[in-house]
């Protein structure tokens, strides 16, 4: 297997020369992130605002500034994947020139050993698929690894308990997801070697299609494209089935993350509540002395309307409160 080293290394000297557009690129990708984790908090504080009874006046501008965050979200995206692509196939040129040069320059028995199909094949459409690489590695890679290093620094802020229990969970699906690509990668590389091969050999018929005809060989040459038909589709099988399974591992782990951020958010939502519930010691449970008490204390001191929504609102949940303990 191909060292992470040796990627870097040709990732950073194709994109030596694209070094302002990768700038910009990276600039508009760690927005992009920004935005996502300040997202959820405004989200927050809207929900905590709502459940402590403050006023819509106070709740609106949240909602507003939520959705020109979002907006602008999807505008950064939109640009961070048009430099993605425009940086990925730029550098790709350049591999394909410098490769087509390195071609050019090998000795007859290289051009001997190697069709002109299996050539086109190698310098084209291997390194097409390299723009992918240069591309999706910016956003894919870096940017979703610091996306999750930035959610795991958020939930230790918020509870050290869910920060650890994500981060375990995170190594974990980290660890498993490399053994599958251990497995998955040696699948892909025999199918790519093949469809080189038989691209060659299509190049080869093509070109000596007249001496073919000539000598009658051409049902031979038929069980020849046939032989590499039989060795190419159990690969292409395979592979496309190491892809399913790690496509079908991230699913899993999706919901098992979102299972454990769910069970572990109910948790703690309840031992906040029932923090809340609890009377001060030696104090009347029932908030204002009781319901009736404290309306006619609101009436006495001559609240706004604001006010006395917001007061009404607080103690219908104190009564329910009360009323769900004297039931226990």
């Amino acid at each position: 297997m191909i060292p992470v080293r040796a990627y870097f290394t040709l990732l950073t000297n194709y994109l030596r020369p694209l070094r302002p557009r990768v700038v910009l690129l990276s600039f508009v990708l760690f927005a992009t992130i920004g935005l996502q984790l300040l997202n959820p908090q405004l989200i927050k504080r809207f929900i905590d605002g709502a459940i402590d009874g403050r006023s819509a006046s106070a709740l609106i501008p949240i909602a507003v500034a939520f959705m020109l965050v979002a907006v602008a979200q999807q505008a950064l995206a939109i640009w961070a994947t048009y430099l993605a692509e425009d940086v990925g196939w730029s550098a790709t040129n350049h591999l394909r020139g410098d490769l087509t040069e390195h071609v050019l320059r090998l000795d007859m028995g290289f051009h001997k050993g190697h069709s002109a199909g299996e050539l086109i094949e190698r310098i084209d459409g291997d390194v097409t698929s390299l723009s992918n690489f240069f591309s999706a590695m910016m956003i894919k890679v870096v940017g979703n690894g610091a996306l999750v290093i930035g959610i795991l620094v958020m939930l230790w802020l918020e509870s050290w308990i869910v920060g650890l229990t994500v981060t375990v969970f995170t190594f974990l699906a980290i660890a498993a997801m490399s053994g599958f690509h251990r497995i998955a990668v040696p699948w892909w590389k025999a199918v790519r070697a093949t469809a080189a091969e038989a691209f060659g050999f299509v190049g080869e018929v093509v070109e000596g299609t007249e001496d073919i005809a000539a000598n009658g060989a051409g049902p031979y040459m038929e069980e020849r494209f046939n032989d590499v038909q039989r060795k190419w589709m159990p690969q292409t099988i395979r592979s496309w089935m190491g892809w399913a399974t790690m496509w079908s591992t991230t699913i899993v782990l999706y919901g098992l993350s979102t299972s454990i951020v769910f069970i572990l958010g109910s948790w703690l939502f309840g031992v906040a509540l029932c923090r809340n519930d609890a009377p001060p010691h030696g104090a009347d449970p029932r908030p204002d002395g009781g319901p009736a008490e404290g309306r006619s204390r609101d009436r006495t001191r001559g609240r706004t309307d604001d006010d006395r929504d917001q007061a009404q609102s607080r103690r219908w949940r104190a009564d329910r409160r009360w009323s769900a303990r004297s039931r226990v």
